[in-house]
C-alpha cells in the first residue's frame, strides 16, 4: 500500500469514529435526559402521595370533629331532657334543672365550635398548597 492509501482509509476511518462517538454521546444524553424523567416522575409521585395522605389527614381530622360534635348534641339533648324531668314544681330541684340547662348549653356551644372547626379544615382541602404534610401535622 502507498502512504496515499493508508493516509485515505485513516482518514475515513476517522470519520467514521467521530461519527461513533457523536452516536455515542448522543445515546448518553438520552439516557441521561430518559433517567431524569424518570427521577421528575418518581418525586411528582412522592409528592402526589404526600398530598393525598395529607388530605386524608385532613378529611379524618373533620370526620372526628363531626362525630365530636354529634356526641356533644347528643349529651346537650340527654341534659334537657334530664332537666325536664327533674323540673318538678314540688320536688324544689330547680338548681338541679338550671345545672342541666346550664350544661346543655355548653355542650351546644362545644359542638358548634367542632363543627366550625370541621367546616375549617375542610375549606383546606380546596386549597392545593394546605395538602401539604406540615399542615395535615397541624390538623391532627
Amino acid at each position: 500500500m502507498t502512504e496515499q492509501d493508508t493516509n485515505g482509509e485513516h482518514g475515513r476511518g476517522s470519520g467514521r469514529d467521530k461519527l461513533a462517538d457523536e452516536r455515542d454521546r448522543a445515546a448518553d444524553e438520552r439516557d441521561a435526559l430518559s433517567e431524569a424523567r424518570e427521577a421528575l416522575a418518581d418525586a411528582r409521585d412522592a409528592v402526589y402521595a404526600e398530598r393525598t395522605e395529607a388530605a386524608e389527614t385532613i378529611r379524618s381530622a373533620a370526620d372526628e370533629r363531626d362525630a365530636q360534635a354529634d356526641l356533644r348534641d347528643d349529651a346537650a339533648n340527654r341534659r334537657d331532657l334530664a332537666a325536664e324531668i327533674v323540673r318538678d314544681p314540688t320536688s324544689g330541684a330547680d338548681d338541679v334543672s338550671a345545672a342541666e340547662r346550664s350544661h346543655a348549653r355548653m355542650n351546644r356551644l362545644d359542638s358548634k365550635i367542632d363543627r366550625i372547626a370541621s367546616e375549617h379544615d375542610r375549606a383546606k382541602l380546596s386549597d392545593p398548597a394546605s395538602t401539604s404534610p406540615d399542615v395535615a401535622d397541624r390538623a391532627r
